[in-house]
């Protein structure tokens, strides 16, 4: 049987790096024509910092991501101020009423694997919605496919919810 969960609100964290590359790929696959895309570029703020100057390091690794998703309806991008990435994506997801969090691997990782790095750990972490973490180099393949989906699973509402019916 197969189940397709639709997802109003995605919201990707972009670093214009290749992880990134990646969440943002998988967020396109992940979305219906009607699902809004939120891109998000989390950059530090440190205490006394005005970040005048990492806000436009922001705002110029966003281009990256408007290159790659070309004119999408339903699109925004967005640059948060914050003392970590973790904490910024969780800010805009709440923001935005996401249902999905899509963040990228860690680049230790084997082609076509996941793992955890430090900003997907932090993004892991009491999220305020559902996290998916695309495998490294997802951009390579052409279109995405779904062969093996892993749903962590606590007992919660939520975390049924993730179940397929």
């Amino acid at each position: 049987m197969t189940t397709t969960t639709s997802f109003g609100t995605i919201v990707v964290g972009f670093d214009g790096l290749s992880q990134g590359v990646d969440a943002l790929h998988l967020a396109r696959a992940l979305a219906d024509p009607d699902s809004e895309i939120v891109v998000c570029c989390v950059y530090p703020l440190e205490v006394g910092d005005h970040g005048t100057a990492k806000r436009d390091d922001a705002e110029s690794r966003l281009r990256v991501a408007r290159a790659l998703l070309g004119a999408r309806p339903h699109t925004r991008f967005v640059v948060r101020a914050a003392f970590s990435p973790g904490a910024g994506l969780h800010e805009e997801a709440e923001v935005s009423g996401a249902d999905l969090l899509v963040v990228g691997s860690s680049h230790r990782g084997n082609l076509g694997r996941i793992v955890p790095g430090s900003v997907t750990r932090q993004a892991l972490h009491a999220p305020p919605c559902a996290v998916a973490v695309a495998p490294l180099w997802l951009q390579s393949k052409d279109p995405v496919a779904f062969d093996t989906i892993a749903v962590g699973y606590d007992g919660s509402a939520a975390s049924h919810a993730a179940l397929p019916s």
